[in-house]
């Protein structure tokens, strides 16, 4: 595993594909099938076969058949599974985590975005975090996916966005709306300091304005 591990941060798609065998099937390593699914596209984007006829074999041999293989170069795009759409976030954050590949930025934001774009919250919620390292331009986005995310009820993404508003970072300061945000997430399970302490900057009346949003908000987006 070392010794994978060392070349599959090289970039040798024969090590990354190798190590996707090893947590797919608990060789030398707890079996962990996600991390298995980000080695494996890892190693099928840098051309490795066996990887890519693994990938294959999971996702599209059984519903779609060998024509379309061959007519689609690009079948690592496709969205068929949800599972396989969050594994693109995970690839990107193997290249985030010191641990497994490291430091190479463009590509975390790379495979990020390809999950974000086929809808996975967690990939919409960390590209936000990525772009919003960046300028003021990078801000912006970062509130466009993170308010995609928070539509979905993820409270991460609310709490970025009150944060956001708080600091004034891509908007324009607002502490009633940074306090809309973190309310809201509360109210979605991720209770925290922050809202208590915004609440002070309100009046009462934006304070039960802001209770009144959080709530038809809630009514709206009821499952």
């Amino acid at each position: 595993m070392k010794w994978y591990r060392l070349a599959a941060r090289q970039g040798l798609s024969a090590a990354q594909s190798n190590l996707g065998m090893c947590y797919f099937h608990g060789a030398g390593v707890a079996a962990d099938r996600g991390k298995a699914l980000a080695w494996y596209l890892l190693a099928a984007d840098n051309g490795d076969k066996a990887a890519q006829d693994k990938l294959w074999d999971l996702f599209f041999k059984d519903r779609y058949g060998a024509k379309l293989r061959q007519d689609t170069p690009k079948w690592y795009l496709l969205p068929v599974n949800q599972e396989l759409i969050a594994a693109k976030n995970s690839v990107g954050l193997m290249f985030i985590d010191s641990d497994d590949i490291g430091g190479a930025w463009e590509e975390a934001e790379r495979w990020i975005r390809l999950g974000a774009e086929q809808g996975d919250t967690l990939a919409q919620c960390n590209l936000g975090v990525t772009l919003s390292e960046r300028d003021d331009a990078g801000a912006q986005e970062a509130l466009k996916w993170w308010r995609i995310a928070a539509e979905k009820r993820d409270a991460s993404s609310m709490m970025h966005i009150g944060y956001m508003y708080e600091k004034g970072r891509g908007v324009t300061q607002d502490y009633v709306e940074a306090y809309y945000w973190y309310l809201l997430a509360a109210s979605c399970g991720r209770a925290s300091e922050s809202e208590k302490a915004a609440a002070p900057r309100l009046t009462p009346e934006q304070i039960a304005e802001v209770q009144a949003r959080v709530k038809k908000w809630q009514e709206a987006h009821r499952k």
